[in-house]
């Protein structure tokens, strides 16, 4: 089964996923870049954070537009569905991040 990744391996769903940056070498490249950890980490949740926020407004912003191009039915309220929308999307952050640092933590003690 070369080449392919097998979904049904608990080593591969597991452990291949939590540690994926130190089995494939990846920390080793993003060390060659000069940045600190503490700045690595902060760019890490960054992008979370910016993902998350992203996700969120187009989710929001794409039923808004099916609702108007199908003739579905009517959104109303438009800015507070974008203003929860940011507030969830810093939501979905905060309970992913002690997943993150519980991954952070793993990495710097298998370093």
């Amino acid at each position: 089964m070369s080449g392919r990744i097998n979904f049904f391996n608990n080593e591969s769903s597991g452990k291949r996923h939590y540690q994926i940056e130190r089995d494939c070498d990846t920390s080793k490249n993003l060390r060659t870049i000069p940045v600190t950890s503490t700045q690595l980490i902060i760019a890490k949740i960054s992008m979370l954070f910016i993902f998350s926020i992203a996700f969120c407004l187009i989710s929001t912003l794409s039923v808004a537009l099916f609702c108007k191009l199908f003739h579905v039915g009517m959104v109303y309220g438009m800015t507070y569905k974008i203003l929860m929308c940011l507030i969830f999307g810093a939501f979905i952050v905060a309970a992913s991040l002690p997943i993150v640092f519980l991954i952070i933590y793993s990495n710097f003690a298998l370093a």
